[in-house]
């Protein structure tokens, strides 16, 4: 029997330069969230499924064009990006004090649950016929975390961790020009000479 997972409704998605990983901070209900870390190693082997699933959407929209697939990358990066709405940002769990006397009060404490909070060590990547792309961060001996997303979603989620990859200074080579949705040189207006 597969053991059961928490469903993520919101995430949010920051790399910490103290931890050298991203953590992902998901929403299960309005009181309960999980921390997932997110080491370099393990988003270099998640990220180009991802993109290449949204590949897969291009080629099929632009008909086998490969020049036309670019071009729908490309127009749908740009539509996620403007549609990025910031939020606020999922708390994230506190632990419990070392320090502190051990509450045996049913429901006593707000501190998270140790087994809210892992370092991801697998994740599992799933396709639905529907256009939903599923990750589900296992974890060993408790219930894992599901983050399904559909293309716009995921493009959005990409958008942040690409951002915050470069910053991290991480190698960039596993993210294709269509990624970045920053204003390319070309792109900008060019200032006369005075």
């Amino acid at each position: 029997m597969p053991t059961p997972v928490d469903k993520l409704q919101r995430v949010t998605s920051i790399y910490s330069d103290t931890e050298d990983r991203f953590r992902v901070t998901g929403e299960v209900n309005a009181d309960s969230t999980r921390c997932l870390w997110l080491t370099q190693r393990l988003l270099m082997r998640l990220v180009p499924p991802m993109l290449e699933w949204l590949n897969e959407i291009a080629r099929a929209e632009g008909k086998g064009d490969r020049g036309q697939a670019e071009l729908m990358q490309d127009f749908a990066q740009q539509a996620a990006k403007a549609r990025l709405e910031p939020q606020a940002a999922v708390p994230v769990p506190s632990m419990p004090d070392p320090n502190a006397p051990i509450e045996t009060t049913p429901g006593a404490g707000a501190s998270a649950r140790l087994e809210d909070i892992w370092l991801v060590k697998e994740v599992d990547i799933s396709k639905s016929t529907n256009g939903v792309l599923t990750l589900i961060f296992k974890r060993e001996g408790a219930n894992g975390a599901q983050l399904s997303m559909a293309p716009i979603e995921l493009r959005q989620w990409l958008i942040i961790l690409h951002s915050q990859w470069l910053q991290a200074g991480w190698p960039a080579a596993i993210w294709p020009e269509w990624v970045d949705t920053s204003p390319k040189a070309s792109e900008q207006p060019i200032k006369g000479l005075h």
